[in-house]
């Protein structure tokens, strides 16, 4: 058989690298945004632990050690980035 693999959502992504996202010393960073990004931070269990609807520049977050899904909006387009604090 011949597999394909198949989107299984619409929705536009970011789609580029000039958001950085880093994690260093139970801080996440987040870094190069432009005016109007929505950002929201969830720990592995699903909790929205940080949020913010007007971003812009670069965010520091403090967050115990653990995975994070780091959902970010720009110009209308969604991108999630899986972190590891240490």
């Amino acid at each position: 058989p011949i597999y394909r693999l198949v989107a299984t959502t619409d929705v536009p992504t970011v789609g580029n690298n000039d958001i950085i996202v880093a994690a260093t010393n139970s801080q996440i960073t987040i870094a190069g945004m432009r005016e109007n990004t929505q950002v929201a931070v969830y720990n592995i269990a699903g909790q929205m632990i940080y949020s913010e609807l007007n971003a812009n520049s670069n965010i520091t977050i403090n967050a115990p050690k653990g995975i994070y899904m780091v959902s970010i909006v720009q110009n209308g387009k969604k991108d999630i980035r899986k972190i590891m604090v240490q």
